[in-house]
């Protein structure tokens, strides 16, 4: 259901593309066919739909990011994996930095990127390293 919903977003997933020049913010995967617009803040209608409240993320680290197991630090665009995966094959991820896109009014708004990281993050116990 999640991927009809995400897939049934095309006008907004275009708009993430071109911002994010076809690549992962994550990772830099650019097989299009994988890659999705996710929300920072979840999706609820138009006003959320707006490309500085997007990442351009690999299908897994969609699930991730929604799971709340990988998040970005506002202040520093750092990404920050959940405990779990610190020993996952995601690990080289935790303490890299988020490709932004080069128009600064498309990169993420720190606001979501806190709201984001706060609901998941807001116990340092979950997260080493994550100061």
């Amino acid at each position: 259901a999640a991927i009809t919903e995400r897939r049934g977003q095309p006008a907004f997933r275009r708009k993430i593309l071109l911002a994010y020049e076809g690549r992962c913010a994550f990772t830099g995967c650019d097989v299009e066919e994988v890659l999705e617009a996710a929300h920072i803040y979840p999706y609820q209608g138009d006003a959320t739909d707006v490309i500085s409240n997007g990442l351009l993320l690999d299908l897994m680290f969609t699930t991730l990011f929604d799971l709340g197991l990988i998040a970005v630090r506002p202040d520093t665009h750092a990404i920050v994996l959940a405990t779990p995966l610190l020993t996952s094959p995601y690990a080289d991820l935790n303490g890299q930095y988020l490709r932004l896109p080069r128009e600064p009014t498309h990169r993420p708004e720190k606001a979501a990127l806190e709201w984001h990281y706060r609901k998941f993050f807001h116990d340092v116990t979950r997260v080493r390293g994550s100061a």
